[in-house]
């Protein structure tokens, strides 16, 4: 073998490694975007039932739904772990 297609070789099977390593990198960070992605979701479909629930109990009747419906829900949207749950300081309005 001679010294050009060594270095040939050489050159072309750093530039295999170096695509194997960025895909690599790409994947990783496309699972992150990922999970950013359904965090976000989650907190959001939280914030926007906890926000209908809220405006039901404002409401002066209990528009299609019971009081015992809207205690369940809410026990419910609690035991979710979206690390926000409304308390007496916060509660969670925007």
């Amino acid at each position: 073998m001679n010294i050009d297609k060594a270095t040939s070789n050489f050159i072309n099977n750093m530039k295999h490694q170096r695509n194997i390593l960025k895909a690599r990198e790409t994947k990783v960070s496309l699972i992150a975007l990922r999970k950013q992605w359904l965090d976000k979701q989650k907190r959001d479909n939280y914030q926007l039932e906890y926000d209908r629930i809220r405006g039901l109990l404002e409401s002066s009747v209990l528009k299609g739904t019971s009081a015992l419906h809207i205690k369940k829900r809410i026990d419910t949207l609690k035991g979710m772990d979206v690390g926000m749950k409304p308390n007496k300081m916060f509660d969670n309005l925007y």
